[in-house]
């Protein structure tokens, strides 16, 4: 209840306190489309130092552009509030004559009229404020508004925080230089597998440096912003520290901090999934690439999906045109199958490829097939085949189904089918080859053989008849030259086949080839009763000397003058017509024409006279002694060569061989190679250490040896032998004679450990190889192991001779 003797202050006591106080007052109009109208009294317009002459639209410009500008936020703010109700606020003003004042207002929404806001209140300034209880009081309350909007301040960043958190989008902060983390959201924390922002600042460098940038130029860009302004899009790939890889798409650029710090700010978006997807679909489309029509079913429901579907939908469903209904599986089937379908040739169609037969038989396989025939489509193509997969991982029962033509595939197939027939029938025909190759060479070994042990049994029943016994050797000779010639046949053969058949390369005289082999044909001629003829095109080849191997040389054309010899008629003839021209330069052709009037060969037979084991007479074995293998080794050393061979035939009038070779020419050599005589090939008084690991031939070598005058000292394998050589004195042996297949170590080791002992004489002692490997590459390993040189078993003891002779002879 007011007291009775309080008086009431009359207009005059308001207008002095008014007046005094300090107080201004104002009214702002706000409409829609239009500048916004601030009306100030005269302490008002004195407080913002606004001239009484400016229009209210100019003076609410005026006032808003002197607030400071750290307070317009809180100014704004401020506006926004009023809207709703009554607000207050304080904040500073730059006044145009006084400078910076503190100003605290209060105002409210006083009116609304359609879409016209009316605002009132009123504005004092606090700058020069004594600091009574009252001022301590405006203090407490500013200190309490300031506690409140800092408290808004709190929240908003708090709301702004976790907005930045649930984003998909990585932000991160840092200063530069010093790489200080200033911010990083929850997003850029997981792509690079960190725990928290404190986690990332010692691990943060390492893992931008680790960053791999898909254009090479973006990381000099990036460079540049440490000094320059600027932003810079790029993608990238970033690793987290436990080694994930992400796929990003980033944004950087270059801000000042309040406290005036360079620092990078980088947003950047994790699109591995989306790569991943692109990728998925770029597979998807290379294994729809040769369909025609790919759709999506739901077997339960019939509905439909198109995944890939061709211009011409010839043989596939759902047909063209057709409505498509809900549960309309089933007439998307028998429409295609009265449509399009060739019915005699799939007659099943409709009950394999009923919704119910698919389910029962996708709920125990993985995928169904069916081929099927329709009317030809445009392009002539008739068969087709839908293949159907379930997608269990899917709801219902659902499955891919994808229709493509095959006509080629068809075609493929029946190619392959032929192509594997035929095959088989070669393997077929080459095992029956070699089966028959196989009998007929048992039957040639034991031939042979049978005479050599019957030969012996006749000679121990008659040892005191020594014309029978010694005509008895003559015969087990021949037999066993002849069974080694089968047993050489044979192993060249298999080495050619191999492609391991290495040749020589020597120098070679062409005059003296020619004699050598001339005189070996002329004397099986003379005594088979064939005339041999031998003319030259030109008087003289064009060049003397080739290089060549003369040992295969001489086989090929003794091959094929012995065909020649071997299928003649008694009285026959033989002519050989010799043809050189030079090529290109360093290379010379030769080429040899020889005609036989022997019984010829018929016109099948020569489309198989190279194959193995060919043979066209069966008789050709008991005979002619034939074993089928000579033509195909010709053939196979002509081709190592650079060689060829033609051969034309006619039956009961005999065949003609072209064999033409090119050959690299030879300088001449300084001088021609003395031949030593028999007589200079002694052996007589050498000691000779011998590695054999076979009781039997150790002594026939010994015996041989023997007889020739040297001493032998016998050891059975390589280890004895490297012992035995270490122990005597330096000296003690002329030479070795190695076995190379030995028991404990073989023949090429021991050479090395010889060569290799550090004896006055382990570098010259003469070592040669006497051993059944009999093949060029075997004599090359005996070289490279250290032999002198190479003598292939069955031992020839005028050969050892003539190799011991050479390199043991004493003085």
């Amino acid at each position: 209840m007011q007291d009775k003797n309080c008086q009431k202050l009359d207009k005059q006591d308001f207008s002095q306190i008014i007046g005094s106080s300090r107080i201004g007052f104002w009214k702002v109009e706000e409409q829609e489309g239009c500048p916004s109208k601030l009306y100030t009294d005269s302490t008002m317009a004195n407080l913002i130092g606004v001239s009484q002459e400016l229009s209210p639209e100019d003076c609410h410009s005026f006032f808003l552009h002197h607030i400071h500008p750290k307070d317009i936020s809180t100014v704004k703010n401020y506006i926004a509030e009023i809207y709703h109700g009554e607000s207050e606020m304080i904040y500073r003003y730059n006044h145009p004559q006084k400078g910076e004042t503190v100003i605290m207002c209060s105002g409210k929404l006083l009116n609304t009229s359609g879409n016209v806001y009316t605002f009132g209140g009123y504005i004092k300034e606090l700058t020069n404020v004594l600091r009574l209880e009252q001022g301590k009081r405006v203090e407490n309350q500013l200190l309490r508004k300031n506690r409140s909007l800092m408290h808004t301040q709190v929240q908003s960043e708090n709301y702004h925080k976790n907005l930045m958190d649930i984003v998909r989008c990585g932000i991160v902060s840092y200063t530069l230089p010093g790489w200080e983390i200033l911010y990083m959201n929850a997003e850029a924390i997981r792509i690079f597998g960190l725990k928290n922002c404190k986690n990332a600042q010692p691990k943060m460098r390492k893992i931008l440096q680790e960053v791999v940038y898909l254009n090479n130029s973006i990381k000099q860009k990036l460079i540049e912003l440490r000094t320059k302004d600027g932003s810079v899009d790029y993608e990238c790939i970033a690793s987290s520290t436990d080694g994930k890889k992400s796929n990003l798409l980033a944004h950087t650029e270059v801000l000042t901090t309040p406290q005036g710090k360079r620092s990078v700010y980088t947003t950047f978006l994790d699109i591995s999934e989306n790569i991943a997807l692109k990728s998925e679909k770029s597979i998807l489309t290379a294994l729809c690439q040769d369909y025609a029509f790919v759709c999506l079913y739901d077997l339960e429901t019939g509905s439909l999906t198109s995944v890939k579907q061709s211009e011409d939908q010839s043989g596939l469903f759902p047909v063209i045109g057709e409505k498509q209904e809900e549960n309309s599986y089933s007439k998307h089937l028998t429409a295609c199958f009265e449509k399009w379908i060739v019915k005699d040739s799939s007659p099943d169609f409709l009950e394999k490829l009923s919704s119910s037969s698919l389910m029962e038989y996708l709920s125990s396989h993985e995928q169904f097939s069916y081929r099927y025939r329709v009317k030809p489509n445009s392009t002539g193509m008739e068969h087709l085949e839908v293949k159907v997969v379930h997608l269990k991982e899917l709801e219902g029962f659902k499955v891919v189904m994808g229709f493509h033509f095959i006509d080629e595939i068809l075609t493929e197939e029946e190619r392959q089918r032929k192509l594997l027939e035929e095959t088989a029938r070669q393997a077929r025909q080459a095992n029956e080859s070699k089966t028959n190759f196989l009998r007929r060479m048992s039957h040639d070994m034991r031939t042979p053989l049978n005479g050599i042990i019957g030969l012996l049994k006749i000679d121990g029943a008659h040892f005191d008849n020594l014309p029978l016994i010694k005509k008895n050797h003559e015969r087990m000779e021949t037999s066993a030259n002849h069974l080694l010639s089968l047993i050489n046949d044979v192993l060249q053969m298999s080495k050619l086949e191999e492609g391991h058949y290495l040749l020589s390369k020597e120098v070679i005289k062409v005059n003296t080839l020619v004699k050598e082999i001339a005189n070996i044909i002329i004397g099986r001629a003379t005594d088979a009763g064939i005339q041999w003829h031998f003319k030259k095109e030109k008087d003289n080849p064009p060049v003397k000397y080739i290089y060549g191997s003369p040992l295969h040389l001489r086989q090929i054309f003794l091959n094929i003058y012995g065909n020649c010899i071997k299928y003649n008629r008694p009285g026959g003839r033989i002519d050989t017509v010799l043809r050189s021209w030079n090529t290109d330069p360093g290379f010379c052709n030769f080429q040899w024409i020889i005609t036989d009037t022997g019984i010829g060969m018929s016109r099948e037979f020569l489309s198989h006279i190279f194959e193995p084991f060919a043979q066209e007479r069966n008789d050709a074995r008991s005979i002619y002694q034939g074993t089928g293998l000579g033509m195909s080794i010709v053939k196979g050393l002509l081709n190592q060569m650079g060689g060829t061979i033609n051969i034309t035939s006619r039956e009961g009038f005999g065949s003609t061989f072209e064999i033409t070779i090119p050959f690299e020419i030879a300088p001449s050599p300084q001088e021609e190679p003395v031949q030593s005589s028999e007589t200079e090939n002694s052996i007589q008084g050498l000691n000779l250490l011998l590695v054999e690991d076979n009781t039997l031939n150790a002594e026939i070598a010994r015996i041989l040896l023997n007889d020739e005058g040297a001493k032998t000292t016998i050891v059975s394998n390589g280890l004895q032998a490297l012992k035995t050589f270490e122990k005597n004195p330096p000296g003690t042996f002329d030479g070795i004679l190695m076995d190379i297949m030995l028991p404990v170590m073989d023949g090429l080791e021991t050479t090395r450990r010889i060569r290799s002992s550090g004896r006055p004489d382990a570098k010259t002692i003469p070592i040669l190889a006497m051993t059944a490997n009999a093949f060029d590459d075997d004599v090359k390993k005996c070289l490279e192991a250290g032999m002198n040189a190479h003598l292939s078993k069955p031992i020839d003891i005028k050969k050892i001779k003539a190799a011991l002779s050479s390199l043991c002879r004493k003085d």
